[in-house]
């Protein structure tokens, strides 16, 4: 049996304990001698059969620790939150999802880091604002925060409406173990796209992924921009095929017209049946030859030369430090290639987003108090001016309004 030592041995070089790694059959009886000195001979033979006092109890050894200690952690996923990618995700997965991180797919607020269990989102993606949006917990969830969230104890499913395009309406009802339905709205949804803001982490379960959600059930088919470049370029290479068509053909036609009236001509040579081509096929070969000499009117590499000066031009406008904001530290941002050099013809500009043109930076300019007017405050100035001209003016408000007097008479009449 000697398959069968080998298998003990190599369990017991791959760390097995110490009970599995005989290397002999199970013995039927034991013959044991006093180490005193008396029985050498015995000891030596018998010994080599018996083990000594060590005792391992350890799982792994030197060549073994690596392997299966990666499998020991790694091999469940139970219970544990790993990174995914977002074409992993699938509807009714529990998603957790830190500061500063995109939502992946539409998701059912279910706890939140926050004391209130709200959840602040930063929406530019969708609607084009800055400003945070509130979003919040499914109430009376199994988890009130997130550090008391367990996925394995989460007994609870939802009911909603189909997919729809509409990101202002949500309507559900989260179903709990004792049969306890919880209302829900679009104030309980986490878009996906919107970015987590100021919370910590937040927990969230798959309710739309990919096409279904609102985010691509509202993205139609995008046109293709051009400029009046290319607008240009595409009615300059209409015309130069018209016009590479026009001279094929005539040559064509002149070609065959003269096959026709010059049959058999010294220098006109049949092929080699000996027999000469008809008018028509004449013409027909001349209009492919000469398309072949003619093709190079038309600017094929004219697109390529106008691509590669699109890229240096995008490039000087991205290095330029005029363009450069120096406040929110972000240089320009060319998203498109295709209308960059239509910018020095725009003639109107249509914005219709809160503090776009004003920057959100608001500024007191002027206003009349009684007559009394005050002006902008300048830097030299400081706030305290213009509060002693605001006192200033609400003092001679006061004044002139506590001369007069009113009439009790005409008051009960």
């Amino acid at each position: 049996m000697a398959w069968m030592r080998f298998w003990r041995a190599m369990r017991c070089l791959f760390g097995a304990s110490q009970p599995h790694c005989d290397e002999t059959e199970p013995e039927q009886y034991r013959m044991v001698y006093p180490r005193n000195g008396l029985f050498i001979k015995e000891n030596a033979r018998h010994s080599q059969h018996h083990k000594d006092n060590v005792v391992k109890t350890t799982k792994y050894s030197l060549l073994t620790f690596l392997p299966k200690n990666l499998y020991e952690q790694f091999h469940s996923a139970e219970d544990r939150f790993c990174e995914h990618f977002w074409k992993d995700i699938k509807v009714g997965d529990l998603v957790l999802l830190k500061q500063g991180e995109v939502v992946p797919a539409d998701l059912l607020l279910l706890a939140s880091s926050t004391q209130h269990n709200v959840c602040m989102l930063n929406t530019a993606s969708l609607d084009g604002e800055n400003n945070a949006t509130l979003r919040y917990a499914a109430q009376a969830s199994d988890a009130t925060e997130c550090s008391t969230f367990e996925p394995k104890n989460f007994s609870s499913f939802v009911e909603c409406e189909s997919p729809n395009r509409d990101i202002t309406t949500f309507k559900g009802i989260l179903v709990q173990k004792h049969q306890q339905r919880i209302g829900l709205d679009h104030k309980n949804l986490l878009l996906r796209g919107c970015t987590i803001f100021n919370t910590e982490s937040v927990f969230g379960l798959v309710i739309y992924a990919g096409h279904e959600t609102k985010a691509l059930l509202n993205v139609g088919t995008t046109k293709c921009k051009q400029s009046r470049l290319e607008k240009a370029l595409n009615l300059l290479i209409i015309y130069c095929i018209l016009i590479l068509i026009a001279m094929c053909l005539s040559a064509a036609i002149g070609h065959g017209f003269w096959v026709y009236c010059n049959r058999g001509a010294i220098f006109d040579l049949p092929d080699w049946h000996g027999t000469w081509l008809s008018a028509p096929l004449a013409g027909a070969c001349t209009f492919l030859i000469m398309l072949m000499l003619f093709q190079v009117m038309i600017p094929i590499s004219l697109y390529i030369t106008i691509e590669v000066m699109k890229l240096g031009h995008v490039y000087f406008m991205q290095q330029d430090i005029d363009l450069y904001d120096c406040q929110q530290d972000v240089p320009l941002q060319c998203r498109s290639l295709n209308i960059p050099e239509s910018l020095g013809q725009v003639q109107f500009l249509f914005s219709d987003k809160t503090g776009t043109l004003t920057d959100n930076c608001m500024v007191f300019r002027r206003c009349v108090v009684a007559g009394h007017e005050v002006s902008h405050v300048t830097a030299e100035q400081g706030s305290h001016g213009l509060v002693v001209k605001l006192q200033v003016s609400c003092n001679l408000v006061f004044s002139s309004f506590s001369s007069m007097s009113f009439s009790t008479n005409k008051l009960s009449q």
